[in-house]
């Protein structure tokens, strides 16, 4: 047998090992949600990048969570102000909230919600933002 059949079975294996430990992180990422936050979906690229900045009126593609016209469309199909989804990369789950009350208890509980710090390190142009310093400060 030669070394490209080899080289070629161990990418195989490699790739297939690959894909099963991102379903199962995925599945187990898209769980903790439960009943109350209903899971619409895996996203492909992180929300606050720049990158999902400059394709945002091409991708995510129409009737994907995320789109950049479907406006509050996924809540109304999911009849719930509390969506989950999970960021492919990295199995993060994310909860996109349009309750105000919602939304105000997780901004004023930094000690309940962690806020994704490298999203706010993008806004430190004249310094740091007080929800980047009051993290920072805890930790």
């Amino acid at each position: 047998m030669s070394v490209n059949y080899y080289l070629l079975a161990f990418l195989t294996a490699w790739l297939t090992s690959g894909g099963v430990v991102k379903y199962l992180s995925l599945r187990s990422a898209s769980k903790t949600f439960g009943s109350a936050c209903p899971h619409a979906g895996v996203i492909w690229l992180h929300p606050f990048r720049v990158l999902t900045i400059v394709v945002a009126q091409w991708f995510p593609f129409k009737h994907q969570l995320g789109h950049y016209y479907a406006g509050f469309s996924f809540y109304l199909r999911h009849g719930s102000t509390c969506i989950g989804s999970v960021l492919l990369s990295g199995s993060h789950p994310t909860l996109w909230l349009a309750d105000a009350h919602a939304m105000k208890t997780v901004t004023s509980e930094p000690g309940l919600f962690q806020k994704d710090m490298e999203a706010y390190k993008a806004l430190d142009i004249y310094g740091k933002s007080g929800v980047y310093t009051r993290n920072e400060n805890e930790t």
